[in-house]
């Protein structure tokens, strides 16, 4: 709820705080978690050697953020899927 108010007011109106709290939020559980499935999958050997990981997390959040305000704003589930199957062309292999 405080990430989806904050994507529509004026972030800069909130207190650091509240800034800070979501900032360590969204890295600990999005991030954390995109970073640990895909260091899963680098051992494993389905993505090459060298993918930047960090990157590679940084950007699948980032779209999933973006994809959940669009589905808040009524954007249909056939544009959200075609956006993920766009997505997937990111992934190195």
């Amino acid at each position: 709820m405080a990430v989806t108010s904050a994507v529509s007011c004026d972030w800069r109106a909130l207190p650091p705080g509240v800034v800070a709290a979501i900032g360590e939020t969204v890295n600990q559980s999005t991030f954390d978690l995109l970073r640990a499935r895909l260091k899963e999958e680098l051992t494993a050997r389905h993505l090459p050697e060298g993918t930047g990981i960090d990157s590679l997390a940084d950007y699948f959040a980032t779209l999933m953020s973006g994809m959940a305000v669009m589905g808040k704003m009524g954007v249909s589930k056939q544009r959200l899927f075609d956006a993920v199957e766009l997505a997937l062309t990111a992934v190195p292999g």
